[in-house]
């Protein structure tokens, strides 16, 4: 059944009420039946009846409808509210949650630090009034990508920005101290107004986020993805919205974080670097374009290669004289994982030319053949490992290769059951989380 219906409910379900087969057919999931009425509008599914939570409860039409209710009408794509330590035996060790409807929720990522806190992203609900006040002007924007109904679709009622704390867990009592933070708020622009503030010209102010870039919807940012490298201090980010990777600097205190002031690089909580679309600083035309639904933005510094990041780059472009199916175009797109000279200097600094973009090299690029063989629409992940090869997750059918930087696969396996996979690490059998497991 390769209905467009059924494909949007199952985007829709986290855990998959239907799941994909391996050529993006749609087959039983938790459900496992259903049938669409015929004219489209209601779906209607009969559980699995051994489809049960990861406590072992099972799980019923009412946990279903609650989740959806819950997803669909108080939160955007990729929330989840909460982060867990947990051991190998599946107790929780700690919790964080940041759940709170109209005003907050945690998404998508998260990454260890070295000092055993942990970066988390945050959805910020603001009211559209709020927004305007900022200098968002619905009828200035200058582009329209990634505006999901287009030019004539209504200005969203709340809108979610982004928000990055640093959590540093108590694993004695249970409690959270949130030691850093980062406001997208604090770092836009807009060049409609001048009676508002964060009256700017864009070009001028390649660190901040301009309001007026794109069609403002409920999640303007959608950050996907995040990382860090200790060496710079410096965090790596993927905005699926603007389609470029961002980096901060996080050797900020929080007060300097809000500011264009401060830190190592001089600029507080402004972007230090972006890559992939020059027109969104207005550094360049739309057509530079170098990120489509891009995922899991990673560092490689100190790994081999000649890059310093890698990007899952979702929708790398198109086979000619093939006819796509289904809503996501399955047959004739596919992805392409890339990596990227960024260059930066010594200190951790990005050098840029006054009106022009930052630079950025790509190094190397993955892309199965044939080409179409390989695409995931959504999520999707890519790291570099010690041995130089690069673990590839589709997130689309489950499926895991390893390919060397020649582009041979040396692993590819497709994960069975429910469920999606965003990335995955590969481990040395000698990692002291495995002492005594194998």
């Amino acid at each position: 059944m390769n209905d467009g219906a059924s494909l949007i409910f199952s985007e829709l379900v986290y855990e998959g009420l239907l799941r994909f087969t391996e050529s993006y057919g749609v087959q039983a999931g938790i459900a496992k039946s259903w049938n669409t009425s015929k004219d489209g509008k209601t779906l209607t599914f009969i559980l699995n009846e051994n489809a049960k939570f990861h406590n072992g409860y099972k799980i019923t039409a009412l946990d279903v409808v609650a989740s959806l209710s819950r997803m669909m009408d108080h939160f955007e794509v990729g929330a989840h509210g909460g982060v867990q330590l947990v051991d190998w035996d599946g107790n929780v060790l700690w919790e964080f949650i940041r759940c709170e409807i109209g005003k907050h929720s945690l998404h998508h990522d998260m990454e260890p630090l070295p000092n055993g806190n942990i970066l988390v992203t945050s959805y910020e609900a603001f009211s559209a009034d709020a927004v305007k006040a900022m200098g968002w002007d619905p009828t200035k924007t200058r582009t329209q990508i990634n505006a999901g109904q287009g030019p004539n679709a209504p200005s969203p009622e709340v809108i979610w920005m982004e928000k990055i704390l640093e959590l540093k867990p108590n694993l004695d009592d249970g409690s959270t101290e949130i030691v850093w933070e980062w406001n997208s708020w604090d770092h836009v622009v807009q060049d409609v107004d001048p009676d508002k503030p964060n009256y700017g010209v864009i070009k001028d102010e390649p660190g901040k986020i301009d309001l007026n870039f794109r069609a403002m919807q409920a999640r303007q940012l959608h950050f996907n993805s995040i990382d860090y490298d200790p060496e710079t201090r410096q965090i790596l980010l993927s905005s699926l919205m603007f389609g470029e990777v961002w980096v901060l600097d996080h050797s900020t205190t929080t007060a300097e974080a809000a500011t264009d002031k401060g830190g190592k690089q001089g600029k507080g909580g402004d972007l230090i670097y972006r890559w992939g679309m020059p027109a969104a600083y207005d550094s360049g035309p739309e057509s530079e374009r170098q990120l489509v639904g891009q995922h899991d933005a990673r560092w490689t510094r100190g790994l081999s290669g000649k890059g310093d990041i890698t990007v899952h780059n979702n929708v790398a472009g198109v086979v000619d004289g093939v006819v796509g199916k289904t809503i996501f175009q399955v047959g004739s797109r596919f992805s392409s994982i890339v990596e990227i000279d960024i260059g930066m200097n010594e200190d951790g600094s990005y050098d840029k030319e006054a009106g022009k973009p930052f630079g950025g090299e790509r190094t190397w690029t993955f892309t199965a053949e044939p080409k179409n063989s390989w695409y995931s629409p959504f999520m999707g992940g890519a790291s570099r490992l010690p041995n130089g090869n690069t673990l590839i997750v589709n997130s689309h059918n489950k499926r895991l290769i390893e390919v060397t930087p020649e582009g041979e696969r040396v692993l590819d396996y497709n994960f069975p059951g429910l469920g999606r996979m965003f990335r995955a690490y590969k481990l040395d059998p000698n990692h002291p989380g495995l002492a005594g497991r194998l």
